[in-house]
């Protein structure tokens, strides 16, 4: 492993955390000065992402996986996609079907973000208790 990794804070006081990829490239993570939605800076000096605290929450379970296993995770079950709408088994909670859509999956689980809950929120279903919805055909 390389040197630990410093955070600071810039000129104007965000966070940030800079770091050299895999060829030596210069990289950073910076928070950003965007007043709304909260955002981060992620890449090449050059050449940066906008990422939007959404959007981290939708890749973080694929880079997760990726830190346990060296890979991306890919589904178990070929006919659920990610951003599929699929239909779940009732909860033990509430006894009821949800249609959720899927961002990511992990060995025997999909990874999703509930459309009611705030950026964040994710949480994973068995991939056995899933079933896709089918598009209702215009008519």
């Amino acid at each position: 492993m390389g040197k630990p990794l410093q955070i600071r804070r810039t000129e104007r006081g965000f966070v940030i955390l800079n770091f050299k990829d895999h060829y030596g490239a210069e990289c950073s993570l910076q928070e950003s000065s965007l007043s709304g939605p909260a955002c981060i800076w992620l890449g090449v000096h050059a050449n940066r992402m906008h990422l939007t605290q959404e959007l981290v929450a939708e890749i973080l379970p694929l880079l997760h996986h990726f830190v346990g296993r060296g890979t991306l995770p890919h589904f178990a079950r070929p006919e659920i996609k990610v951003g599929m709408r699929v239909r779940t088994k009732p909860d033990s909670l509430s006894m009821r079907e949800d249609e959720i859509e899927a961002i990511s999956a992990c060995g025997k689980y999909a990874y999703f973000k509930p459309r009611v809950d705030g950026p964040g929120h994710v949480y994973r279903w068995p991939l056995s208790d899933l079933t896709p919805v089918e598009d209702k055909a215009d008519g």
